[in-house]
């Protein structure tokens, strides 16, 4: 348990400072817009997966170590109403009364079916944004390309090659 907490804290760490712009970058970019392309730093399915795994792993993945740390730290107080649940229920068992304490358990568990699908599609939110934002921020203005040529000019009859320069800014 202690390695679980030590590795969860260590990405949160990790990853907090890298980035942590998605409550600016949400403003300027439409997730809806989003089309993967290859480069692109963060894949959104495998963040969504990663939040399926253990709500808030997704976000942390991506480089929002707090927002990821919210949805864990949801997720682990829906499991611990669950938990009370169980517990009274146990309690109640044993000293033999008929009634269940099951309004703990059905509140535990809407809370954590609820944090987790929410925590997948932030994920998957999160990483596109992310990545339109770091598209926009490795856009160079300057463009330099330089291709091969082979073919005919006016002038001359002759086949003639060399190098054709396009220079963009």
């Amino acid at each position: 348990m202690k390695k679980i907490i030590i590795l969860i804290l260590g990405i949160i760490m990790l990853s907090a400072p890298s980035f942590s712009q998605y409550s600016i970058n949400k403003t300027k970019y439409d997730y809806r817009t989003y089309t993967w392309q290859e480069g692109d730093r963060y894949y959104p399915p495998r963040a969504g997966f990663y939040s399926f795994l253990l709500s808030g792993l997704g976000q942390m993945l991506t480089g929002e170590g707090g927002r990821g740390a919210a949805f864990l730290i949801g997720s682990l107080g829906s499991i611990s109403l669950i938990t009370v649940g169980i517990y009274n229920n146990l309690l109640m068992a044993m000293d033999g009364d008929e009634g269940t304490y099951n309004a703990w358990i059905y509140l535990g568990l809407i809370c954590w079916l609820g944090i987790k699908i929410g925590a997948i599609g932030d994920a998957i939110r999160v990483a596109k944004v992310n990545n339109l934002a770091l598209r926009d921020q490795n856009k160079s203005s300057f463009r330099l390309k330089v291709r091969p040529f082979l073919g005919n000019t006016a002038l001359h009859h002759d086949l003639t090659t060399g190098l054709t320069v396009t220079l963009s800014f």
